[in-house]
């Protein structure tokens, strides 16, 4: 009888876990196993065949360093099973591993672990068809790292779906982190990485906009260049980018050309798509232009007694006007006010500029030599006290948003935004330290299907960040969530999860004691859709978008239980 399954496991230098999980592979159902034995220094085929054990042994000689795309193409090419099953060698497979699968296959899914754990994501089972038509693992991607992002990446362009199996159904076999790398000519595992992620993200895109996957001797070129690209960032300034161009053509005079630009950058954040300056206010570099002040100036500080509240959400779709709502009953809380013009980043903006130097003391209005005599004193530069920026912030946050909440009756006042990050909430908790802070988080998922309804993209950030990718979406996702998990103690923050708020069992007596005032619970049973003028997108399939998401925003979004289908 047939097999259904050919089980490809290839070593350099794995011998002794080899023995572990070889055995495990070789006892499956309806299975073979082709081990490869990429010029082992163990020679783990001899191994193998001495021990009797029923193997095909595929030999790679003449290799000095390991590539692990070029060994499993050459166990895949080996076999003839309609199913392929790629495991390392230090993978140990559950005894009943393919019996799991029996009967439950579909020709258009691939197979992986769930949760996607490291070391388990490079074990995957894919129909040999599928794997042929996209031509196997990519062998120009040398070192440690995206070998296996981007096979799976192209079954997904080519219509394969992703199904999972439980993570538990593998075990890893223990080894020293050196002998990741130990048959790598590049040791430094998180540049190699970076500039296989660069390549392999350049390669993608390309595919998708010219319809074909590039040759080989492009997709050399452009190795290089990814490579070489990420050297330059750790070498010199700490980012660089690199440019593809597609095509250019002529229309009447007027040249137009089309050009894929990736950037890198050793101080996240502080780029955004379409900026030319990168010093652009970023506000998490206000974390260490605030120690810069207290070194300087100790006594300068927030006296303020305002206890505004600033609701913070992980961005668009994430429940944070249903929030909002409830606070109403007693909070006057404005909604993203100015949202796309970066208002608070702006107001940020002067303080990033503080330094051990910078602005120097002879510019401050207190130093001596601006006590006396100004008409024979050079004032060009003559700034005021730091002390009075702070206040002049306050004024400017009051002015605009609790002037007119008084006036409306409102004792408590405040803003939700779903632009902001912890970096923001560190500069608000600066200006007011009696302020309430809510961090609230949604399945970003869910939050995108809801964002899709929408027929048009909103900004960021007027008029160079537009959120009209899924990329760019799970991107500003994950820099708000990650930054607000991390962040919540230390800034007496309340963390909140959209799912557990609409939860009839929510702690709500918790929230309302942190706020110091009641909600009203009875929004929730009235829910207010705030659909366009121009009514709602048609639905359309977005599962490859949310495959797409996941690979920017895993494993964070896997720690939070969120995953594509669910």
């Amino acid at each position: 009888m047939a097999n259904t399954f050919d089980i490809v496991i290839t070593c350099m230098g794995r011998l002794e876990q080899l023995k572990q999980s070889l055995p495990q592979a070789i006892k499956q159902q309806a299975a073979h196993c082709y081990l490869v034995d990429y010029s082992c220094p163990d020679s783990c085929g001899d191994w193998a065949e001495q021990q009797g054990l029923a193997v095909t042994v595929v030999r790679v000689g003449n290799q000095t360093v390991f590539n692990l795309s070029k060994a499993r193409n050459s166990g895949a090419m080996a076999g003839t099973a309609p199913w392929i099953l790629f495991a390392d060698a230090d993978i140990s497979l559950s005894d009943h591993f393919t019996q799991h699968f029996i009967g439950n296959l579909e020709a258009g899914c691939s197979y992986h672990a769930q949760p996607s754990e490291l070391g388990k994501m490079g074990t995957f089972l894919c129909s040999r068809q599928y794997f042929l038509q996209v031509r196997g693992y990519d062998e120009v991607i040398q070192g440690w790292g995206c070998e296996d992002a981007d096979l799976y990446e192209r079954l997904t362009l080519a219509g394969v779906k992703k199904d999972f199996f439980p993570a538990q159904m593998l075990a890893s076999i223990a080894h020293s982190d050196a002998s990741r790398t130990e048959h790598y000519a590049v040791k430094n595992i998180e540049q190699n990485h970076l500039g296989n992620r660069l390549y392999v993200s350049a390669i993608r895109d390309v595919t998708r906009l010219t319809g074909h996957w590039p040759d080989t001797q492009h997709r050399e070129q452009y190795y290089q260049i990814a490579h070489s690209t990420v050297q330059h960032a750790h070498n010199a300034s700490g980012c660089n980018d690199l440019f593809i161009e597609l095509r250019k053509e002529n229309i009447r005079g007027t040249e137009l050309s089309n050009v894929l630009q990736y950037h890198i950058d050793q101080q996240p954040g502080r780029w955004q798509p379409g900026s030319t300056d990168a010093n652009a206010p970023n506000p998490s570099r206000f974390a260490e232009a605030r120690r810069a002040m207290e070194q300087r100036w100790p006594a300068l500080f927030s006296d303020s007694e305002e206890s505004p509240i600033f609701l913070l959400a992980s961005g668009f779709r994430c429940g944070s006007t249903l929030l909002q709502r409830m606070l109403f009953k007693q909070c006057w809380l404005w909604g993203e006010p100015y949202g796309r013009t970066g208002l608070i980043d702006h107001l940020i903006a002067p303080f990033l500029q503080f330094g051990d130097i910078w602005p120097p003391d002879d510019f401050i209005e207190d130093h001596p030599r601006f006590q006396t005599d100004l008409e024979s004193t050079w004032t060009a530069n003559l700034y005021p006290a730091p002390d009075c920026l702070l206040k002049a912030a306050q004024l400017y946050l009051e002015g605009l948003l609790k002037v007119s909440a008084h006036a409306k009756g409102f004792d408590h006042w405040g803003l939700k935004e779903v632009r902001f990050t912890a970096d923001h909430a560190l500069f608000l908790r600066w200006l007011y330290p009696r302020a309430r802070l809510i961090f609230l988080y949604r399945n970003p998922y869910h939050a995108y299907r809801s964002y899709r309804k929408y027929p048009n993209a909103w900004y960021l950030r007027h008029p160079d960040h537009l959120i009209d990718t899924p990329e760019k979406f799970a991107r500003h996702w994950l820099a708000t969530t990650s930054s607000f998990i991390e962040e919540a103690q230390a800034l007496k923050a309340r963390l909140v999860c959209y799912e557990d708020l609409v939860k009839a069992d929510y702690d709500w007596p918790a929230l309302e004691s942190y706020l110091g005032f009641s909600v009203d619970r009875a929004v929730l049973n009235h829910k207010v859709e705030g659909a366009p003028e121009s009514g709602f997108a048609a639905e359309i399939d977005i599962s490859n978008e949310l495959e797409r998401m996941a690979y920017s925003i895993s494993p964070l979004a896997e720690s939070l239980g969120y995953y594509p289908r669910n």
